[in-house]
C-alpha cells in the first residue's frame, strides 16, 4: 500500500513487515467492503481502549490519502466511577492532540426490569444510539468501531454455544448500515504490536477480565484452551465459517423473497400479518426464515431472538389453533383464523394487570405419551414456559440434586406414561427427594418459602398418580437416579424469552 505511514522509532522510518501486513489488511478490508470513498466524513467511536485507539490512529494516518473527514465520539458508560472519568479525559485529550472534533455523552439511564433487558444490552443500545445521533446531527456518513478478528471469533463461538442458527454464527458484519469495522480481519495481537511500534498510550478496562461475564470466560479461558489443544488457527477457522455462512444467508435471503411475498397478507409499521395455510405449504427451513424475517421487520433487529423462539412459533401455528406468545422487546405473536400476526406493543407484555396481586390460579393440563418424548420444545402458553423432554439411553453422569433448578433427571423405568404437566391443585401430595413418604404440596411450598405468585407459575409433572417433579424445585424420591438406572428422562422447563 502507498499510504505514507512510517515507524517513528527507526531512522529510515521503515515499518516492520508484520505492521505493513497489518495496515495492508485493513486497507484491503476497507476497499473490498466499500467502507469509505473520498469526501466522506467518519465518526470514530473511541473508548480509550487499545482497539479503538489503534483504529483512530490508523484512520488518522490514512485520512489525507483517502480524503476523509474524521471526528471522535466517546460514550461514558457511568458504571466504573473515577476510572470512567479518566477514560473520558484521555479520549478528549487525544482529540485535542489530533485537532479533531470531540463528541461526548454520559449515560444517565437505568435498566428497566419490565423489558427484560440486561445491563449489557441497555448500555449497548445507549452507546449506539449516541453514536447514531452524533453522526446524524453533525453530518457524518460513517461510524467506525473497533471490532477485530478475535472479537468476531469469540462472537461466533458464543453464538454456537447458545445454539444460534446460520445467521448468528455468520459473525460480526464488516459493514452494517452506516457502521464500519475496518479492523475486523486483524487480530488482537497485531493491534497490540501496532500500538507498541507507534508507542501509543491507551486505557485498560478492568471489567474485561471479569469472569462473571460469558464473553470474558470465552476470551480468557475457552479460546486459549481450544487454540492450544485443538486448533492454533481457530480464529481464522471460525472467521472462514462465518464468511461462508454469511454468503449462504445472502443467497437464501434472495431465494426467500418470493415466498415472503406469497405468504404476506399485510405489512405496516409495527405489524405484520402472514397467511398460515400458505406458510404451511413451504419447507420447514423456509418457514423458519419467514418467521425470523417477520420478527426482524417488526422488531427492527434480531437481538435476543434465539432458535427456541422460532420453534415455539412453529409449534404455535402447526395446528392453526387460537393462541399467543410474547417475544423479547414487547413483540407479541398471535395465531388464529388462518392468520399469524406479529406486533410490537407499546407496553411491556409480562406485566399487564395489577402487579400488586398474584395471578389467578390457571387450570391447564398437557399429556405426553412416549412418542411425544423428543428434543423438540413444547410451549405451555398458560405460564409462558417451554418444556423439553428427552430420553437418554444408557447411564450418564448427571446431577440428581439439581444444581440447575430448571433441569431434572428421572429413572425412565420408574415412569408411568402418559406423563401429565398441570397446575397444582388442592389436596396434592408430593414425596420430595430425600423424604421417606409424602407431604401436602402446600406444606412443601410453605417450607420452601414459595409465595402465592410463584406457586401460580409452578407446574407439576405427574406420572400415574404421583407428582414426580415440582418444576424448578424438587423431583420425587420415587423416580430418583440410582446405581441401577440404565435409561433416563431429562426434563427442562424454562422461560425462553428472558
Amino acid at each position: 500500500m502507498d499510504h505514507k505511514i512510517s515507524d517513528p522509532s527507526r531512522p529510515d522510518g521503515k515499518l516492520p513487515g508484520n505492521v505493513r501486513r497489518f495496515l495492508e489488511k485493513i486497507h484491503h478490508t476497507m476497499a473490498d467492503q466499500d467502507m469509505v470513498e473520498p469526501g466522506l466524513a467518519v465518526l470514530v467511536g473511541v473508548s480509550g481502549g487499545p482497539d479503538s485507539v489503534a483504529l483512530l490512529h490508523v484512520l488518522h494516518q490514512m485520512a489525507e490519502d483517502l480524503g476523509l473527514r474524521l471526528g471522535i465520539a466517546h460514550f461514558h458508560h457511568n458504571i466504573r466511577g473515577a476510572d470512567a472519568d479518566m477514560d473520558a479525559r484521555f479520549v478528549q485529550n487525544l482529540a485535542e492532540k489530533l485537532n479533531l472534533p470531540f463528541y461526548y455523552e454520559k449515560n444517565i439511564g437505568t435498566p428497566n426490569p419490565q423489558t427484560g433487558e440486561s445491563p449489557e444490552e441497555r448500555l449497548r443500545d445507549a452507546r449506539y444510539g449516541f453514536l447514531q445521533r452524533m453522526a446524524r446531527d453533525s453530518r457524518f456518513d460513517r461510524i467506525a468501531v473497533g471490532h477485530h478478528a478475535d472479537d468476531n471469533a469469540e462472537q461466533i463461538l458464543i453464538n454456537l454455544l447458545r445454539g444460534g442458527g446460520p445467521l448468528g454464527v455468520s459473525g460480526i458484519l464488516p459493514v452494517r448500515g452506516n457502521i464500519i469495522r475496518p479492523l475486523i480481519r486483524v487480530s488482537r495481537d497485531d493491534i497490540m504490536t501496532y500500538l507498541s511500534v507507534f508507542r501509543l498510550d491507551y486505557r485498560m478496562d478492568p471489567t474485561n477480565t471479569d469472569r462473571r461475564f460469558l464473553r470474558n470466560r470465552v476470551r480468557h479461558d475457552l479460546m486459549p484452551m481450544l487454540k492450544t489443544e485443538y486448533n492454533p488457527n481457530l480464529p481464522e477457522t471460525l472467521a472462514r465459517l462465518g464468511s461462508v455462512l454469511k454468503a449462504d444467508n445472502e443467497w437464501l435471503d434472495r431465494l426467500i423473497r418470493p415466498i415472503w411475498d406469497h405468504v404476506l397478507i399485510l405489512e405496516e409499521p409495527g405489524r405484520i400479518v402472514l397467511s398460515i395455510p400458505k406458510l404451511a405449504r413451504h419447507h420447514l427451513a423456509a418457514r423458519r426464515r419467514i418467521i425470523r424475517c417477520a420478527v426482524q421487520r417488526v422488531k427492527e433487529n434480531l437481538r435476543r431472538i434465539q432458535y427456541l423462539h422460532v420453534e415455539v412459533v412453529i409449534n404455535l401455528i402447526q395446528d392453526d389453533l387460537p393462541g399467543s406468545l410474547d417475544l423479547p422487546d414487547r413483540i407479541q405473536v398471535r395465531c388464529g383464523q388462518g392468520r399469524l400476526v406479529f406486533e410490537k406493543c407499546a407496553e411491556p407484555l409480562r406485566n399487564a394487570g395489577n402487579p400488586g396481586h398474584p395471578p389467578r390460579q390457571m387450570q391447564y393440563s398437557y399429556s405426553f405419551s412416549i412418542k411425544d418424548v423428543s428434543s423438540l420444545p413444547i410451549y405451555i402458553k398458560e405460564i409462558d414456559r417451554v418444556l423439553t423432554l428427552t430420553r437418554i439411553d444408557g447411564f450418564m453422569a448427571c446431577d440428581p440434586a439439581g444444581s440447575d433448578p430448571h433441569v431434572a433427571f428421572f429413572d425412565w423405568d420408574r415412569l408411568v406414561f402418559p406423563l401429565v404437566l398441570r397446575n397444582h391443585r388442592p389436596g396434592d401430595r408430593f414425596g420430595p427427594l430425600g423424604l421417606n413418604g409424602t407431604q401436602k404440596l402446600s406444606d412443601f411450598f410453605i417450607n420452601h418459602k414459595v409465595d402465592r405468585r410463584q406457586r401460580a407459575m409452578t407446574p407439576v409433572l405427574v406420572s400415574g398418580a404421583d407428582i414426580i417433579w415440582v418444576a424448578g424445585l424438587r423431583i420425587s424420591h420415587h423416580v430418583r437416579i440410582t446405581a441401577g438406572t440404565r435409561c433416563l428422562l431429562r426434563a427442562e422447563m424454562r422461560n425462553p424469552f428472558l
